[in-house]
């Protein structure tokens, strides 16, 4: 080898090792997990080296108790691959690093409702019971900072006596709250706007479903949807990019088999919340929470945005 391939190689040796050192350079990193415990409330501190540009991707599940984040491009720079916490609700924290992200699983003692606050380069993940007032709260502070709208709604029978709510929204970054509280059933839609064409209280007991009523009134920057089914019921909801999908359907007492088990629906409920994930990331989720091989194709591609709340996985 004469001098002058040698000091091609070298050179050619160093761009690469520029350009991978660049490639790392513009990753961002978790450097630590700090947790503080204030009654049935307890917070997470996760700083990063840099602002993250969106929210991590989240999911969780009832059987095992766990909340997943999934931060892309993202190193684990704590110097643990398990954090063991004890504290409240929270067992342990595993930090996995694959591909140039960082998922970290929450390990919990029973299932827990969760919001995440981002504050300059700090994520904050609060957890709390159902019934503890302060998580409403906690979900509130994690508001988009920009207001959406709703546009439109339909009322469409589903499947035997079920009924559909589906809502379009302007966006499909959003902040919604589905919950059972009593017999109702409240969705909360947090910076949001309402049109007044919209803004009326349905009779829809006419039409052979569950539900009797179905009341939308913005107050102040919150629209709220209160929906009051009759008899027993259950609900599905989710969210795919810009449309939310409420099924209210009815559950047969005698049997005591859920609607969703009728329906030959039999896997764990999911919990899952991403926006503008890729296709494929989105199937690696899945296939990790159900222990599947997932194969996608080449011809696999793009981007959405997904909701799930308590949602058998198949």
């Amino acid at each position: 080898m004469n001098a002058v391939t040698l000091k091609a190689r070298r050179w050619f040796t160093g761009c690469v090792m520029i350009m991978i050192t660049n490639a790392r350079a513009e990753l961002n990193a978790i450097t630590g997990i700090e947790v503080s415990h204030s009654g049935s409330v307890l917070s997470l501190r996760i700083p990063m080296r840099q602002a993250p540009a969106v929210m991590p991707g989240s999911f969780s599940t009832a059987n095992p108790p766990r909340i997943v984040l999934d931060f892309s491009d993202t190193l684990n720079a704590t110097g643990h691959s398990r954090r063991v916490f004890d504290a409240g609700e929270l067992r342990y924290a595993d930090l996995v690093q694959a591909a140039g992200r960082t998922r970290i699983v929450l390990n919990l003692k029973r299932p827990q409702q969760f919001s995440m606050r981002l504050t300059g380069q700090t994520l904050t993940v609060t957890l709390a019971d159902d019934k503890v007032g302060s998580d409403r709260s906690a979900r509130a502070a994690s508001l988009v900072t920009e207001k959406n709208a709703i546009v439109d709604m339909d009322f469409r029978r589903g499947d035997g006596d079920a009924r559909r709510i589906i809502i379009d929204l302007a966006r499909t970054q959003s902040s919604i709250d589905v919950r059972r509280q009593g017999q109702s059933l409240i969705v909360d839609f947090m910076k949001t706007s309402l049109p007044e064409v919209l803004r009326r209280k349905l009779d829809v007991a006419d039409f052979g479903t569950p539900v009797r009523f179905i009341t939308t009134r913005a107050d102040g920057d919150t629209v709220r949807m209160l929906i009051e089914p009759r008899g027993q019921w259950e609900h599905l909801a989710w969210q795919t990019d810009r449309r939310l999908v409420l099924e209210v359907r009815s559950v047969n007492p005698d049997d005591g088999k859920t609607a969703a088990s009728n329906r030959g629906y039999r896997g764990d409920k999911l919990s899952m919340s991403f926006q503008n994930i890729e296709v494929r990331a989105l199937l690696q989720v899945i296939a990790d929470f159900t222990g599947l091989n997932v194969v996608a194709s080449d011809s696999v591609s793009g981007n959405l945005t997904l909701r799930l709340k308590d949602v058998p996985w198949d």
